[in-house]
């Protein structure tokens, strides 16, 4: 155990330091030493007031220990508890902030005892957000509570209203917001002038003051006020107040540092405090504190996150300037995060409560063990005591006087010797008269006996008598002391009363007569409480101990009375004579005990003796002079029934029986309103006749007015009409004393809807569609599927797995009748879906096949590949174009109509690509042709050469010869180790070649650097065979003649551009001419080109001169121009003439058939707008 003296350190804040009244001196008188089981006096000797007494006073002196009461598993976050007795019960009230609860616990063996009870009252309808601190008052004979909502968005402060008892239902009303603080404490006092007025610490490290008056209603904001800053603040926590002598106190922890405030408010709570820093504590994470009075000193009690628990204490003085502070230690792992903190106090011992905030659980804090103090005589001024084991005791009497609360301790020593146990008996009580008085006492040697017999007398004999002069209630009082010196009290109030005067009455009847009962009425007198006994002799003999004697004389001789009153220790008598009795008849009749409400019932006269007349009286008001009568009770109750009869000596001798006259029931019923009566479903009928106050109904006749004429004997049947419509229905009720009536209504049974339901196929782990189809108006729905309920027109449901499953719909018709249609809904097992794979090579077509098993087929197959293509069938193929991985999903539709899925992620690689090349692809037979295999990503080839052989050959590069004409498709098969293949198809063509090479174009590309042009050709293969390796002759202005090879394969209709490597300076010549030079090479004009370099036309000599058939005449034209062409004869005869509108750039040739014409010289006249010129030429046949 630590201990700590705290230094004191003053901030005066809020204005003046109150000084500490003077409350009020007390005093009580109190043996200083006694002995074991000895009683004793303890007298306050002060004004009257209300006292409280605690005869073990100074607890917290003691070491304590603490253990585990109970647990409330939602108790968590920022609990607070408050005790409270209401009555002779306590109650606990728990807050739990996190789980936004409140607990309501009660002890009904007293707050030191365990709880009996615990109800979990929940959030009291969504007004619990986060509740922090709880306090518990009573107003009046009203109970209320305050609640620090910290948890709800404006921080709020609420009012519990219980009523009378706080065992009632709680309403909630919120008094004021804006209190944010999740820390914060909440303390509050009863202040004489302002009525109830509650303390919160504030988030801005302030107190915040809030004045509810005696009402606790809403504050207006007059009504709050705010203190200044504590110093060195930080996070202000709980706060508790006490009021000393008039006086104020509050005290607060600050959550974050450890600090303890002392405030100051005078003698008026609705004000700012003076403020106190009280340095040196430690207690960091501080939860819950509790001011509290033990004995004369003052303690606050507080508890610690860390599991601390703390006693700082003040001695007498509030103002003490140096309290210590103990911390109490967490009881080894007893305490741990602990935060709420309740202390109540019982028949002097201590509940002192703590909670851990993060387990719920409560823990007990116990300083008191055990006070073995008997309480003999409770009266509050002067109780008498003893203790029954040795020791010193504090004993402390606390007063309340005009709101001043006082205390004064002192002790009394208790030693080991033992006082003797007495007590002592009484005998009579009857005042002047003896009354002895008897001592009794157990194992111990008596040497002196003090009797005090209360009026002043005494004795000093172990078993006196004395003698009261008047009655009344002496308190006598007997103190003995044993041969040990131990003495000891007994004490009891005796009562005396006055001897009682005996005395009695005659009955006023006349005469008297035999075979009739009469009363003697006892007038004696008493003291009440003395309680006397009687005695009745008849003629000498006891025949009653009543108070009243009723007696029958059987004989007419004269009859003695004697009547005596007697109390312990005295008595009386008195002797009356009856002289003359007369004979009388003796009457009787008889009739049932029991009788029913409005029933006749009959009552037969038995009377022997002479009559002269009879009346018959029955209660009611009803009479008759008949000698048999009959009677009907109109209203149930007990009547007395008397028969008179009279005879002619003046006799009216009378019997009196009672009848029980029962209530005739009358019943009632009603039927429910639909769902509960309608067509199709049970109805439901409820007996609704009163409970008679003097009978039970036990017997029950239903019959329902249907065709079948339906019965029943239950209380509250049910019965089934098949059809709607209006019924009488009759219900007969019996009670338990025979008594009958019934009561016919008519009823209406409603029409019920039809339910019914369609569904979709039912498949495992899938969604099934369930739509309503019932008949009727419906209202409401109600699906019961594996335990779940939907109430929609259609539901969605997915079965876990396969069976058959009960489904259920209830429909609710606008009329509220209600229908159910129940059906089975069978789920097959769910095939283990699979496919294989082959081939998965990209460029390659992939199989995929569907494999499996089960007793639900499948029916249809849909594949998806990779978000691709898609494929139908129990197997299906696709290409890849590049190796990657593809998810791959088989949607398998089955027999049951259930369709599965699976989807596979599957790895596509890479596919062996076929490719070759021939040595040559197209020549005239016999042609041999070198395979070179280009293949990638393959190990094994075929080939298929495609001749009338089908040849083949599984080498990487073969060689075949082809010997026939025709075009030969050769095929090349690559493989994989995947078993991926590829095919591709070359064509060889095996022909008799035909060469035709035109040049298609001649252009002149200038060079970049040296300005001067090179020739660009392009030459195009109109042959059937390739070109391998042309030559180009290159003419510029026949000046120079270039021969050049083209280094290149043009295939057959394909084209080859180049480049000569040849430079021509600009202006350096009129014409530039190409041609292509082939052997064979059956083009003619179109194998030339020819492009003007200057403003000239070029015009060439006809050619062949001398000419046979075919004249040809070739120029080169700059520009398009028109041109005209003519021929003349030597003569001068014109004899052919050729216009052109407009001519090519470039070479243009003009073919002249000249077999027509004769032999001869002939000219040729060429001319355009710029240019004319004539060549001569020679036909020669």
């Amino acid at each position: 155990m630590k201990v700590r003296l705290l230094l004191f350190f003053l901030f005066i804040i809020g204005g003046q330091i109150h000084s500490f009244a003077q409350c009020a001196a007390i005093d009580f008188s109190i043996s200083p030493a006694v002995c074991l089981n000895e009683r004793t006096v303890v007298e306050d000797t002060g004004l009257a007031s209300l006292r409280d007494w605690d005869f073990c006073s100074g607890d917290f002196s003691q070491t304590p220990s603490a253990q585990l009461d109970y647990t409330l598993s939602a108790a968590l976050g920022r609990p607070g508890i408050e005790f409270a007795k209401d009555g002779n019960l306590w109650y606990a009230f728990v807050t739990g902030t996190w789980a936004s609860t409140l607990y309501r616990v009660r002890f009904a063996n007293g707050v030191n005892s365990a709880p009996t009870s615990v109800d979990n009252l929940g959030d009291l309808g969504g007004k619990l957000i986060g509740p922090g601190q709880v306090r518990i008052m009573k107003e009046g004979n009203e109970w209320f509570g305050l609640i620090h909502n910290a948890g709800s968005p404006g921080g709020e402060l609420l009012k519990l209203s219980f009523g009378d008892k706080l065992s009632n239902s709680i309403s909630v009303t919120t008094l004021a917001s804006g209190l944010t603080n999740l820390n914060s404490g909440l303390a509050v006092g009863r202040d004489e002038s302002d009525g109830w007025v509650c303390i919160l610490t504030s988030s801005i490290n302030q107190f915040t003051i809030v004045k509810l008056g005696f009402n606790l209603s809403a504050p207006l904001p007059t009504d709050i006020l705010n203190s200044v800053t504590v110093p060195d603040q930080n996070n202000l926590g709980d706060v508790d107040l006490i009021k000393v002598c008039g006086q104020w106190y509050g005290f607060a922890t600050n959550y974050g540092n450890g600090n303890l405030y002392r405030l100051k408010f005078g003698t008026q709570l609705f004000t700012a405090p003076t403020i106190e820093q009280l340095l040196g504590t430690d207690l960091v994470n501080g939860g819950r504190l509790r001011i509290v009075k033990e004995g004369t000193d003052f303690f606050l009690l507080s508890t610690s996150l860390t599991g601390g628990f703390y006693k700082t204490s003040f001695g007498s003085d509030l103002n003490n300037p140096a309290p210590v502070i103990i911390n109490e230690g967490s009881f080894g792992t007893t305490l741990q995060n602990s935060y709420g903190l309740g202390v109540a106090k019982e028949n002097s011992v201590w509940n002192i409560s703590v909670i851990d905030q993060g387990t719920g659980k409560i823990s007990k804090v116990n300083y008191s063990p055990f006070c073995p103090v008997v309480v003999d005589d409770p009266d509050i001024s002067r109780p008498i005591i003893h203790y029954s084991l040795p020791g010193t005791y504090a004993v402390t009497l606390t007063k309340s006087l005009a709101d001043i609360s006082v205390s004064k301790s002192k002790s009394i020593s208790v030693s080991n010797s033992i006082a003797p146990e007495v007590v002592f008996t009484t005998q009579n009580i009857c005042a002047q008269r003896d009354v002895l008085f008897n001592a009794q006492v157990k194992v111990a040697t008596i040497v002196s006996y003090d009797w005090s017999f209360g009026d002043t007398n005494t004795s000093t004999q172990p078993h006196p008598s004395h003698i009261y002069s008047s009655a009344g209630i002496y308190p006598v009082t007997l103190q003995v002391t044993a041969s040990n010196g131990c003495n000891n009290i007994a004490k009891s109030d005796v009562a005396i009363y006055n001897q009682p005067v005996a005395d009695f009455s005659f009955p006023t009847a006349s005469p008297l007569c035999t075979n009739q009962n009469y009363v003697f009425t006892n007038q004696s007198v008493f003291d009440a409480p003395s309680s006397p006994t009687w005695e009745w002799r008849l003629n000498g003999t006891l025949v009653s101990s009543t108070q009243d004697l009723t007696q029958v004389f059987i004989s007419t001789t004269s009859q003695e009375i004697r009547f005596k009153a007697r109390i312990p220790g005295c008595e009386n008598e008195v002797i009356k004579n009856v002289s003359t009795v007369i004979p009388g008849p003796l009457v009787n009749f008889t009739a049932p005990a029991t009788a029913c409400q409005s029933a006749p019932v009959s009552f037969t006269n038995t009377t022997t003796g002479s009559v002269t007349g009879y009346q018959w009286s029955f209660g009611d008001g009803n009479t008759s002079s008949s000698a048999n009568a009959t009677n009907t009770f109109t209203n149930r109750g007990q009547y007395n029934v008397t028969l008179q009869a009279n005879n002619a000596a003046g006799c009216q001798n009378t019997t009196t029986k009672s009848i029980i006259v029962y209530t005739k029931p009358q019943p009632d019923f009603s039927v429910g309103l639909p769902p509960f009566s309608c067509a199709g479903t049970a109805s439901q009928f409820t007996d609704t006749t009163p409970i008679p106050t003097d009978s039970n109904i036990i017997g029950w006749q239903w019959a329902f007015g249907d065709a079948t004429k339906g019965t029943s004997t239950f209380r509250n049947p049910t019965f089934t009409y098949p059809l709607a419509g209006t019924y009488n229905v009759s219900l007969l009720t019996s009670t338990n004393f025979g008594c009958t009536n019934s009561l016919t209504k008519s009823i209406t049974i409603a029409p019920s809807p039809i339910a019914n339901f369609t569904n979709a196929i039912a498949c495992a782990n899938q969604p099934t569609q369930f739509t309503d189809a019932s008949t009727g108006s419906i209202r409401s729905r109600l699906w019961n599927i594996q335990s779940n309920s939907f109430s929609s027109p259609s539901v969605q449901f997915s079965f876990a797995s396969a069976g058959s499953f009960p489904v259920s719909l209830t429909v609710t018709e606008n009329n509220n009748c209600v229908s159910q249609f129940s059906k089975t809904i069978n789920v097959p097992v769910q095939p283990l879906l699979d496919f294989s794979i082959q081939a998965p090579c990209s460029t390659n077509p992939t199989i995929f096949t569907e494999v499996t098993s089960g007793a639900d087929v499948a029916v249809s197959q849909l594949w998806t590949f990779g978000g691709l293509g898609n494929g139908t069938g129990a197997t299906a193929q696709f290409v890849f174009s590049t190796p990657n991985n593809y998810s791959i999903q088989l949607r398998s539709e089955r027999q049951s109509g259930c369709t599965y899925s699976i989807t596979k992620n599957v790895s596509i690689t890479q596919g062996p690509v076929a490719d070759f090349i021939p040595s040559a692809d197209i020549g005239a037979p016999p042609l041999a042709v070198s395979f070179a295999n280009t293949s990638t990503n393959a190990n094994s080839f075929l080939w298929k050469f495609g001749d009338a052989n089908n040849s083949t050959s599984t080498q990487t590069n073969p060689n075949f010869t082809f010997t026939d004409l025709g075009m030969y498709a050769v095929k090349l098969t690559a493989f994989n180790e995947s078993g991926c293949s590829f095919i591709i198809s070359k064509p060889i063509t095996i022909l008799v070649p035909s060469v035709n090479v035109v040049l298609s174009d001649l252009s002149l590309v200038p060079d970049q650097q040296t300005g001067a042009l090179q020739p660009m050709l392009n030459i195009l293969n109109k042959s059937n065979v390739p070109i391998t390796n042309p030559d180009v002759l290159v003419d510029v202005e026949s000046s120079r003649l270039i021969k050049k090879k083209v280094i290149g394969k043009i295939q057959p209709n394909q084209s080859l551009s180049v480049l000569v490597d040849l430079q021509i300076v600009p202006h350096s010549a009129n014409y530039i001419c190409a041609e292509v030079d082939i052997a064979n090479n059956t083009a003619d004009f179109d194998k030339r080109k020819c492009l003007p370099l200057s403003s000239t036309e070029i015009l060439f000599s006809p050619y062949p001169n001398p000419v046979k058939d075919n004249l040809n005449f070739d120029w080169i034209s700059k520009e398009p121009l028109p041109v005209n062409v003519i021929i003349f004869t030597s003569l001068g005869s014109m004899v052919f003439e050729q216009k052109f509108t407009s001519v090519a750039t470039g070479l243009n040739r003009l073919e002249l058939n000249t077999s027509t014409l004769p032999n001869g010289l002939y000219y040729i006249n060429y001319s355009d707008s710029k240019t004319t010129k004539s060549f001569s030429f020679t036909i020669a046949k």
